[in-house]
């Protein structure tokens, strides 16, 4: 522990008045600010330093032909360089990120870069870092292209080095450390460009283990890439030209394992570049020649290599990364082929590459690491573009895009119309055409209009997808009509607009497509009104707006329909209110929005209609959600006050739970009808943007549901949303700073648990992080510095605060935070603070002026005394002198008087004056 306690001696008065003046002298000068600190010891690895989360199990399986969102990472964000070589994170929850131009930490929202300082020896050893462990007892090592290994003291802020030494037999064999590796029995294994290397941590050596021609038994080569021991104590060690070797520990000889052309089950490539030990045991290597699967039985291999014909095979044949996730699947980083998701039961690839018109999609091509942090974020490093992130536990919503480069995707971005017919096949409406999704395989297969082939589909605009009780498809368009497909033959039936022929179907511009529970199909247009087709009789009926019938459909402008469980036909018009159709006898009631009456329709524009499992009418319009009273007649309206993410509702599902999910033009939210609540998504979510389409909305029969936007689809089943994420995150003071300038305690931060500031720098600014990766923008903060504020401070996502002119006293400075989901770390972090007052303000000063007060006081009064009592002596002297004074001149006056006739005198003077 470092610090500093001031002691005040006892004094006698005159040397507590020598004391006050010389103190006072050396306040007047400028003084060095005094800080004294108490540091916490050495890291000792618990379970609590951040607590694991684990994956949810109901979290959504990864679909064939799905896209992933990935956020970038790079030098414009902080990041120092933008090859990620290297991934950790360490015990307290920072992210250290090892690239070509130094080592970075990274808090969520700041980097700290460390790089080599000629001029310090304990800097860094060398900018290029290949290699960073974090060992049992919390020492960071890093390994460096240029200056060996590295280990990094976080208390005293330093780096140790570890160099090869010509004239030290028992220093690191070589300055270029590739791989570094702890064993369960806490060694350290450092694979360098010349052997192999055992650390022996009690001198501080290394022992030696390199290639010798002449051992056929030595290690296979000298460059050692990659080093893993499994489970069953066997050390495996990866070489750049020697294949795979298996040390013996007990006989310290090794076993090679290599590529033979003649040999289709031996290792592809003898350049092994990782090594990774599955759940169940398997061993896995990326070599230059594909991802291996090794049998230790046998000793053979199963490989996967590149086909360039083969869309769910391997992307490339340089494998420089291997991880695998929660669920079982295996992420692969390649050199030349981005990142790839190998699923162990079908034995395939999907392949995640760079898009330049998908800001979302993986930022390179060449992938050299992939690290997954406790929280379930999967962090992934490229040789050029920076590192990209992914939260596995927030992939609730599957993803379907158009990707240029791949024509095994949608053709547009742009949704319509959804659905998923008695097959399974979903099928996709879009401003480029009608797409057609086998489900099990991925494969995508797209239908548009050749105006050469009167049986191809009208046109690219697709408005509406439905399939009708015969299991055949209808497809709306926005500008030519109604077409019907037949699956079996492919073709296209079209319906259109025929200005000749009155029985002909009306409008182009086709809206909603629905059948009723008798099989009539009900087809919505916004210029034609509403069309009954009868598929049995083959006879089209319209219903149009007739101003002199007020019975009649108020506007030819038709949206939305559905019917409910008594039979009623309701069609949501675009712009002129709710209908309410009476077939029978063909009277449509009108409900439109009134400004005097708060309880009438909320909004004219009216964009869906949907009835739940209780018979309840919902209807969303451009003002909001809608709840119909069928025995008031009367709305009920949810809008942005009452927590919706947008008044303009597009879309409405229900889930078994009895859940309505809605589609808006700001987020997907899931309504709860019993509470009135709303839990609302957003693109940082994982959906494909803020803003959804009208129509592009469904409900499979297994319950999944599908929405679709301006950029993309998004497919997700209710009960699998992950409702928050339980990651509680580790909280800690990043920065300590007084006018900006950081203020210099000897020690990093993490090992600080108290510190002492001296009048006048009675003040300080801090800025404190939650460690939670997931979406750090979304964490909140608070904080409190107890004996000195009431109540704590939230502050939002804001981090960072200060106090200035503190009294003298000792505080103590607590800070709190959470996750992107509002999960709190309600233990946080603390620091003890003192603040040594000025001299005046000090009980000793006051102490000390109450005595020179008292002082003077009793001096005062003993003068005082004095003098009145020397007064009085003065006085009775005074007196005593003048009565001895008065007494004489009446010893005179009788001597006087005795001697004259004092009779005579006196009639003498009397008559003289007679």
């Amino acid at each position: 522990m470092l610090r500093t306690v001031i002691k005040i001696p006892p004094f006698t008065f005159s040397l507590v008045l020598m004391s006050l003046f010389t103190f006072i002298a050396a306040a007047c000068s400028n003084p060095t600010p005094l800080t004294s600190v108490q540091i916490t010891p050495e890291f000792e690895p618990t379970a609590s330093s951040g607590q694991v989360a684990d994956l949810p199990a109901s979290m959504p399986q990864f679909l064939p032909g799905q896209q992933l969102r990935f956020e970038h990472i790079s030098v414009e964000d902080g990041l120092s360089q933008n090859s990620g070589l290297a991934i950790l994170q360490d015990s307290n929850g920072f992210m250290w990120f090892g690239t070509q131009d130094g080592l970075n930490k990274y808090d969520g929202q700041n980097f700290t870069v460390y790089k080599h300082d000629p001029d310090n020896s304990n800097s860094l050893s060398d900018n290029w870092i290949l290699a960073i462990h974090e060992d049992h007892l919390g020492a960071l090592w890093i390994g460096t292209l240029n200056g060996g290994l590295d280990r990094y003291d976080r208390e005293l802020d330093q780096f140790s080095h570890y160099q090869h030494d010509p004239d030290n037999p028992q220093s690191l064999s070589h300055n270029e450390v590739l791989a570094i590796h702890e064993d369960p029995d806490g060694v350290l294994w450092i694979g360098t460009r010349r052997g192999l290397d055992r650390f022996v941590s009690e001198t501080e050596s290394f022992t030696h283990y390199q290639h010798n021609p002449d051992d056929a038994q030595s290690l296979s080569a000298d460059a050692v890439q990659s080093i893993h021991k499994t489970r069953d104590g066997i050390l495996w060690v990866g070489t750049e030209g020697g294949g795979l070797n298996r040390f013996n520990l007990e006989t310290q000889t090794f076993t090679h394992f290599s590529n033979d052309p003649d040999d289709p089950q031996s290792l592809s490539d003898d350049n092994v570049w990782v090594i990774y030990e599955d759940t169940f045991e398997a061993l896995w290597l990326g070599t230059n020649g594909g991802l291996d699967r090794f049998d230790k039985e046998s000793g053979t291999f199963a490989h996967f290599i590149n086909n360039p014909y083969d869309p769910q095979g391997l992307s490339h044949n340089s494998v420089r990364a291997i991880y695998k996730d929660p669920l079982g699947a295996l992420w692969i980083g390649t050199d030349g082929g981005g990142l790839d998701r190998f699923d162990r039961e079908t034995e395939t690839f999907t392949n995640y590459q760079n898009d330049p018109s998908d800001p979302h999609s993986l930022s390179h091509y060449a992938v050299y690491e992939i690290y997954q942090d406790r929280e379930g974020v999967l962090w992934i490093g490229t040789n050029g573009g920076g590192l990209n992130k992914l939260f596995l536990g927030g992939l609730n919503f599957a993803y379907f895009n158009f990707n240029p480069n791949d024509p095994n995707s949608l053709s547009n971005n742009d949704i319509r119309g959804i659905y998923e017919d008695q097959s399974g096949t979903l099928w996709i409406g879009t401003n480029g055409g009608l797409n057609k999704l086998n489900r099990r395989t991925g494969q995508w297969l797209h239908y548009q209009h050749d105006p050469d082939d009167p049986f191809s589909l009208s046109s690219n605009v697709i408005g509406d997808v439905y399939e009708d009780q015969e299991g055949l498809l209808w497809i709306g368009t926005y500008d030519n009509g109604l077409n019907s497909f037949d699956p079996e033959t492919e073709r296209f039936t079209r319906y259109q607009d025929d200005p000749n022929d009155p029985t002909s179907f009306k409008g182009s511009t086709v809206t909603e497509i629905y059948q009723d529970q008798k099989g009539i199909l009900w087809i919505g247009t916004l210029e034609g009104g509403l069309n009954r087709y009868d598929q049995e009789r083959g006879s089209i009926t319209h219903y149009q707006t007739d101003p002199n019938d007020p019975d009649s459909i108020n506007s030819n402008s038709v949206y939305s329909i559905y019917e409910d469980k008594q039979g009623w036909l309701w069609i949501g018009t675009f712009g002129d209110g709710l209908n309410k159709f009476d077939r029978e006898n063909e009277i449509f009631t009108l409900y439109q929005s009134d400004s005097k009456d708060p309880r009438s329709l909320s909004n004219n524009l009216v964009l869906v209609i949907f009835i739940d499992r209780e018979g309840t009418l919902w209807i969303g319009t451009a003002g909001g959600l809608n709840k119909f009273d069928s025995q008031t007649e009367t709305f009920t309206h949810y809008r942005e006050n009452e927590g919706l993410p947008n008044d303009l509702v597009v879309g409405i599902l229900e889930d078994e739970q009895g859940n309505l999910w809605l589609s808006t033009n700001h987020g997907l939210s899931r309504f709860d009808p019993k509470t009135e609540t709303f839990k609302n998504f957003d693109v940082t979510n994982g959906i494909q943007s803020n803003e959804f389409n009208g129509l592009a909305y469904h409900k499979s029969n297994s319950g999944e549901m599908f929405f679709g936007g301006i950029r993309g689809l998004n497919a997700f089943f209710p009960d699998r949303i992950q409702e928050n994420n339980p990651y509680i995150p580790p909280i800690a003071l990043t920065r300590l700073t007084q006018g900006g300038e950081d203020i210099d305690l000897g020690h990093t931060l993490n090992h600080v648990t108290e510190f002492t500031l001296n009048w006048p720098d009675n003040y300080f600014e801090f800025e404190f992080a939650a460690l939670s990766f997931a979406q750090p923008e979304k964490n909140q903060y608070a904080y409190i510095l107890e004996g000195f504020d009431k109540n704590w401070n939230e502050i939002g996502t804001r981090n960072y605060g200060k106090y200035t002119n503190l009294p003298g006293g000792t505080y103590t400075l607590r800070m709190k935070g959470s996750n992107n989901d509002g999960v709190w770390n309600e233990m946080g972090t603390s620091l003890e603070i003192t603040i040594v007052p000025p001299f005046w303000e000090t009980w000793w000063f006051r102490a000390t002026l109450i005595l020179v007060v008292l002082g003077g006081a009793i001096g005062g009064y003993r003068l005082r005394v004095r003098s009145l009592e020397a007064r009085g002596r003065e006085l009775e002297t005074q007196v005593v002198s003048r009565t001895r004074e008065l007494a004489a001149l009446n010893a005179v006056a009788s001597v006087v008087s005795r001697s004259l006739d004092l009779e005579r005198v006196l009639t003498n003077s009397l008559d003289k004056t007679l």
